[in-house]
């Protein structure tokens, strides 16, 4: 409510409609919320805020405001106190910041859906606890972001649909609780990717519908929880995506259809949900087929390039690419360096010549790896009758899947069962992977998975109520972040 009885100490807010229509109302001096919001404000005197001196959050948004002065509420003590500023939706041309220098505390600074032409930021550079600033739907030309660095808090900074030319990313580097950034809609150019590998817990991404060209992604590899990405609508003609297979929550991945994508062929190994979208635009056997024509040099140096660059989830679909090119697929449950293989071939081997010597290779460190108590995950037993190496091994195999389950176990935690371990053993992985259950489940889970377990002859689960030493050093990073991501996955 916005009235008080009078017997309590409030202040009176004077506003104005139209020049004819004038009201007053009421608020308790004690409020941390002052709500002006949604009144069809044209005019406010805020002398009277003031006086408040618990005051956290000012809202002045959806009115016809076409001016506001800050400088008239915010002094001590609510200076001090103020948290949120939100004067979105209105008719406002622009607005003097400087008045938050005294706002150490303030978080949240929402000016978007107005008519601003300028915007200077740098009253925040000394407000360290900002975590969000808004000013999209505006008509700024340029912002200088300097100001936002060395604010750890950030979480949400958004600058689309303002005709902005230019954009420094650098405060990203000193930015790495960003959860979300949005330039969509803009008239940027260039824009330089590389300060997100220091945004490590960005959510949300999207320079759509700009004039940036060239755009190198390779960066976002290191924003491994990044869920969506929008870049459609940019002036690039071809892109890399190589780069958001190493990204095993993405869920929304929006590339312009015009866009060709230009890269490796990708493998045939599970996607990201977010890619499953562009399979349809992309014949990857048809990839496939031009590179075999290809001196083995040239695809050896374009796997080695992109290979540098990747996090280990991608480059697992990497490795599982470049066996599919070689037609060597029965071996992707080589789970060792490719690189220790390739290097010393010959470069202008035909890719028949580089087969051969790849086949002999792989085979003979295939069953060192399992002999040695290495990963039997993506072993395909059926090909035993085609593939001598196979069927060598298929009795250990059979054996070492039976006793790393026996070794792995499921960890009790407060409110949850942690699966991790369960899905780093081949027998749990197609358990769970046929349950949907990803890295965590309740006791219903629990039950399903014992059940499922005994029907494949394993009688009892292992679950301890802390950690263990027990760790899958027989797995790759590349192979146990592979196998993360299908937990992932599979319960998306």
């Amino acid at each position: 409510m916005r009235s008080l009885a009078a017997s309590m100490p409030y202040i009176e807010i004077q506003i104005l409609h139209s020049p004819r229509q004038k009201e007053t109302l009421s608020f308790p001096i004690d409020n941390e919320t002052l709500d002006l919001s949604g009144l069809d404000i044209i005019e406010v005197d805020l002398n009277e805020a003031a006086r408040m001196p618990h005051l956290r959050t000012l809202n002045l948004s959806h009115n016809r405001l076409e001016g506001i002065e800050l400088s008239e509420f915010i002094c001590s003590p609510n200076g001090e106190t103020l948290e949120s500023i939100d004067i979105s939706h209105n008719h406002i041309h622009a607005v003097n910041l400087n008045p938050l220098r005294r706002c150490p505390g303030i978080r949240k600074v929402n000016l978007s859906d107005n008519q601003l032409e300028e915007l200077d930021l740098s009253p925040l550079e000394q407000a360290h606890l900002i975590e969000s600033i808004d000013v999209s739907h505006n008509w700024i030309r340029a912002v200088d972001t300097t100001p936002l660095s060395n604010k750890p808090q950030l979480r949400h900074v958004i600058l689309n649909e303002n005709p902005i030319a230019s954009l420094d990313l650098t405060f990203l580097h000193t930015s790495p609780n960003l959860d979300t950034l949005l330039v969509d809609w803009t008239k940027i150019e260039m824009l330089d990717l590389s300060p997100f590998a220091s945004t490590p817990n960005i959510r949300v991404l999207g320079i759509s519908q700009n004039k940036v060209r060239d755009l190198d992604l390779y960066p976002l590899v290191k924003c491994e929880r990044l869920e969506q990405v929008n870049i459609s609508g940019i002036d690039s003609t071809t892109i890399d995506l190589w780069p958001l297979f190493g990204l095993p929550f993405l869920k929304e991945a929006h590339i312009s259809p015009r866009i060709s994508i230009d890269s490796f062929p990708f493998s045939s190994a599970v996607w990201p949900l977010g890619l499953e979208s562009i399979r349809s635009r992309i014949s990857t056997s048809a990839q496939r087929e031009e590179w075999r024509a290809h001196e083995f040099g040239v695809v050896r140096a374009r796997f080695r390039e992109i290979h540098a660059k990747l996090n280990n989830l991608a480059r697992y679909h990497l490795r599982i690419s470049f066996l599919e090119i070689m037609k060597l697929e029965h071996l992707q449950g080589y789970d060792g360096s490719l690189l220790d293989h390739i290097d010393d071939i010959d470069a202008e081997s035909s890719f028949e010549d580089a087969r051969a010597v790849l086949m002999e290779r792989l085979s003979d460190a295939l069953v060192k790896q399992v002999k040695q108590g290495g990963s039997t995950h993506f072993i395909d037993l059926s090909l035993a009758d085609r593939f001598p190496s196979i069927a060598l091994l298929s009795p250990t195999i059979i054996e070492a899947r039976r006793k790393e389950l026996e070794c792995a176990h499921i960890v009790k935690k407060d409110e949850y069962y942690d699966t991790t371990l369960l899905w780093y053993t081949v027998y749990g992985c197609e358990v769970l992977n046929a349950l949907g259950i990803g890295l965590s489940t309740d006791l219903n889970g629990l039950e399903r998975i014992e059940l499922e377990l005994k029907r494949t002859g394993i009688d009892a689960l292992n679950i301890r109520d802390y950690g263990s030493d027990w760790k899958p050093p027989h797995l790759s990073e590349e192979m146990q972040a592979y196998l993360r991501f299908l937990a992932v996955r599979c319960s998306q």
